[in-house]
């Protein structure tokens, strides 16, 4: 008798084996999951801090009239002007 595996079909001879595959199954479907939600997670943080930066950087441009450069330097100039006419 075969005893097939219900999440990918394989056939095997014991039903331990056929179980066997289930459970692996499962248990990288569970690390999916996980996966997931940790990168959903990461997403929410990664886009608080970029608001978070993005308004301070705004206010120091409202402020002094200049974007300060990662370097330490400051320019009249946003970063996308910066590349748009390559003064990098």
């Amino acid at each position: 008798m075969l005893y097939c595996c219900e999440t990918c079909g394989k056939r095997y001879s014991t039903e331990e084996q056929a179980l066997d595959c289930e459970k692996v199954h499962a248990e990288e479907k569970a690390k999916k999951e996980e996966l997931s939600k940790a990168r959903e997670g990461r997403v929410k943080e990664v886009d608080s801090l970029f608001k978070t930066f993005y308004d301070a950087y705004k206010s120091f441009y409202n402020d002094y009239g200049t974007y300060p450069l990662i370097n330490g330097e400051f320019s009249k100039f946003s970063p996308l002007e910066r590349i748009i006419f390559n003064m990098l």
